[in-house]
């Protein structure tokens, strides 16, 4: 029972369920912690200000990269406007982006969407978060998933990692969405897992997709 014990904490690290720093004290007590599976959905706290939202991907050899990219709508579910790796200025003070991070040594890359939710707007209902494969297919990149914190308390408030293997020459994920009913509701996570293609030279089929989830 200890041997299997041991490897099941193994293979969760592995996984990345859990990271070696990870306080299990301050989660379980907390309660917020939790993994999405497609379709589930994470209702956050009530005081929460500020999400940092984290996307991580491996890659096998030549170094590919896995766009994220956060797609924003209006309360009638109208696409305003998108903050990816080259347009990071549409909403200055609410939302930024770290562009490509690369450890070259463990063939990993990272990206990290900073976003301020009460210096977003009164007619932002939905942020929609999105990774894509440039100028390759999902079939290249290695257990990508994505992970929110809350900054102000170090908590991980949920992650989701796509699951499906057979991605085929599919090039990306709508991965997502965090929203909320009307202002000053509570946000929402909604896990989706939606395969298709597009990327963030091309978002036109990734938001003919997302109607699909309004």
């Amino acid at each position: 029972m200890t041997n299997r014990l041991t490897q099941a904490v193994k293979n969760s690290l592995h996984k990345k369920y859990h990271t070696k720093n990870m306080d299990f004290a301050t989660i379980h007590k907390s309660g917020v912690s939790k993994i999405l599976l497609k379709g589930e959905s994470y209702t956050c706290n009530t005081n929460l200000k500020r999400v940092y939202l984290e996307d991580v991907w491996g890659y096998a050899d030549a170094t590919q990269y896995l766009d994220a990219s956060c797609l924003v709508y209006a309360f009638d579910n109208v696409f305003i406007d998108v903050v990816d790796f080259s347009k990071t200025d549409s909403f200055p003070e609410a939302i930024e982006h770290s562009g490509d991070q690369i450890d070259y040594t463990k063939r990993q890359g990272t990206h990290t969407i900073k976003i301020e939710l009460d210096k977003l707007s009164n007619n932002i209902k939905t942020l929609v978060f999105v990774i894509s494969a440039w100028h390759t297919q999902l079939s290249d990149i290695i257990s990508p998933y994505i992970l929110f914190n809350d900054p102000d308390t170090n908590q991980e408030l949920c992650r989701y990692q796509f699951e499906d293997k057979s991605t085929g020459e599919m090039s990306s994920v709508i991965m997502a969405k965090l929203y909320r009913p009307a202002v000053g509701s509570p946000w929402k996570v909604l896990a989706i897992g939606h395969l298709g293609k597009g990327n963030a030279s091309n978002y036109e089929p990734i938001k003919l997709d997302m109607k699909k989830f309004f």
